[in-house]
């Protein structure tokens, strides 16, 4: 991430996001690095099986810029997992870009810098 996580989880916070340190079925995104993409991590992979997008930090920026969440797919590092039948995926609501372009939905980030 272009900045310390800790500062990037403020910056998504006063944009209406919340974040959470878990990755559940009401997680709206994921945001994390390539590198976590290509190396993925405990939450990169309960992220992608529990079809949760995995996002890139410009994803928050462009949804910041816009004013309002735009669409996830020119960000995402990875595909989420086919849906099994009878499972759903998470999702989130409207706002401000709020964290993961989720407003009041949950958005969690990988490791930052």
């Amino acid at each position: 991430l272009s900045m310390v996580r800790r500062q990037f989880h403020n910056m998504l916070i006063e944009n209406g996001a919340r974040v959470v340190k878990t990755v559940t079925g009401g997680t709206s995104h994921l945001v994390t690095t390539k590198h976590e993409a290509d190396h993925p991590t405990s939450k990169v992979l309960a992220a992608v099986s529990k079809r949760v997008p995995v996002v890139s930090e410009e994803f928050i920026n462009r949804c910041l810029d816009e004013g309002f969440p735009v669409d996830h797919a020119p960000y995402l590092l990875l595909e989420p997992a086919e849906e099994d039948a009878g499972k759903g995926s998470g999702g989130g609501g409207g706002g401000r870009g709020g964290g993961a372009g989720a407003g009041r939905g949950r958005a969690t980030g990988g490791r930052g810098g």
